[in-house]
């Protein structure tokens, strides 16, 4: 219900933390597949069970639509895969894969990613909300255009994510339901390098491939994203500038409401009331 108001939880403060929160979810959702078939549904009811589960078990079709993507490569010529002659019909010819396929392609990727995005716009418009209240139509534009950059940056690795998190269910690696890292959690160089090892390698492979001559030029965007997972993940945990955070900033970002004022007043009374507490107990001692 988009309507009720005053109601907020916030993303988790680091992308480990976002990726330990997804598969949480991914097993919950790959669980519903369970109650597809049980009595008493109605088929819209079955329907968001499966969308749900849907939604993480693209991630392994993507991966695989990206590595035969990458063996196939430009052509004929740097196909990684052998072609079979059509003098032998018993097996069959691999497909061949033009650059103007590549396009179309990575247009329908891009677009499945960026869609909702524009069709929030229309929907700012069509609820009677005024640009004014995003900051204006110059800082509403840029925040527009950093979240796509975001977006296409973070996408790929969530992606690859995604995957070992529908493959940690199926595989019953995934146990538990511990509490995530409301705060965000610190983590070391050695942990965010482990977390993104198969990203980052994937994303050397591409590059390697792409620098070769070997694979499509249109892969640079999710080549750059994967080989940069471990330092993008680091940053993902810094607190930006206000200035900057501002390129990202949403309507509560300039419109303040009262129920955050409010709360953020509460916590800074709490804060004071402890802190006093604390130095009259040391001053005790």
């Amino acid at each position: 219900m988009p309507w009720i108001e005053g109601s907020y939880e916030e993303t988790p403060q680091t992308l480990i933390d976002h990726i330990l929160r997804d598969r949480r979810w991914c097993q919950g959702n790959l669980q519903h597949l369970n109650l597809l078939a049980a009595r008493g549904f109605k088929a819209v009811s079955r329907f968001h069970l499966l969308h749900g589960a849907i939604g993480y078990l693209m991630a392994p079709i993507w991966f695989a639509l990206l590595v035969i993507w990458a063996l196939i490569g430009k052509g004929k010529e740097t196909s990684a895969l052998e072609y079979f002659s059509p003098a032998n019909p018993l097996r069959p010819s691999w497909p061949d894969m033009s650059e103007p396929r590549h396009v179309a392609v990575i247009l329908v990727i891009y677009a499945m990613l960026l869609a909702p995005k524009i069709l929030a716009i229309v929907a700012v418009r069509m609820s009677g909300r005024r640009l004014s209240d995003f900051g204006g139509a110059v800082q509403f534009t840029l925040s527009f255009l950093s979240e796509i950059l975001l977006a296409i940056l973070y996408a790929p690795i969530l992606m690859v994510q995604q995957m070992i998190a529908v493959f940690r269910s199926a595989l019953r690696l995934q146990r538990g339901w511990a509490p995530q890292a409301r705060d965000g959690g610190h983590y070391r160089l050695r942990t965010v390098a482990l977390t993104h090892v198969l990203e980052t390698l994937c994303g050397l492979l591409l590059s390697a491939g792409i620098v070769a001559g070997l694979v499509s030029l249109w892969l640079v965007p999710i080549a750059i994203s994967l080989a940069l997972a471990i330092p993008l993940s680091a940053l993902s945990g810094l607190h930006p500038p206000a200035s900057l955070a501002l390129w990202m900033g949403s309507r509560e970002t300039f419109v303040r409401p009262q129920i955050i004022e409010t709360a953020q007043g509460y916590r800074r009374a709490m804060a004071a009331y402890f802190s006093g507490q604390s130095a009259e107990h040391s001053a005790a001692e």
